[in-house]
């Protein structure tokens, strides 16, 4: 999972450990991240997408 979590551009890595970490909204990591809520629900949905292709093979 820590290699995974390496190889999400920043802003993917920081809103997936904001989400999951800290349990936060979107609205709330968007806040944290001075961006929009939509922009937070792109950088999840394609840091999630990241990290399940990373995993298939530790399935």
């Amino acid at each position: 999972m820590s290699a995974a979590l390496d190889e999400l551009a920043d802003d993917q890595r920081r809103a997936w450990l904001l989400r999951e970490v800290a349990d936060l909204s979107d609205a709330e990591i968007a806040e944290e991240m001075t961006t929009s809520a939509s922009t937070v629900r792109g950088l999840l949905s394609r840091a999630r997408s990241s990290i399940t292709i990373r995993l298939e093979d530790w399935r």
